[in-house]
């Protein structure tokens, strides 16, 4: 029998691993908005994942939602 690697558990809360997994699926050169440059989207982007990654357990601990860090209205 083959042992598999334990994998190591998500340093995020569930909230913030759903905000990744979303970013995840968003392509990075190519812009959810009309009025965003694909130059734009991609530093946005990036800025995203990195502050997800740095504080998004922080952001859940004190009560902040997607919307109200990542909501965006297009138009």
């Amino acid at each position: 029998m083959m042992l598999l690697p334990e994998r190591a558990s998500d340093p995020l809360p569930p909230e913030a691993a759903e905000w990744r997994n979303a970013f995840g699926a968003l392509r990075p050169t190519s812009p959810p908005c009309r009025y965003v440059s694909a130059g734009t989207w991609t530093n946005i982007h990036e800025s995203c994942v990195d502050f997800i990654e740095r504080f998004g357990a922080e952001a859940v601990r004190l009560g902040w939602t997607a919307p109200q860090l990542f909501g965006v209205q297009c138009g």
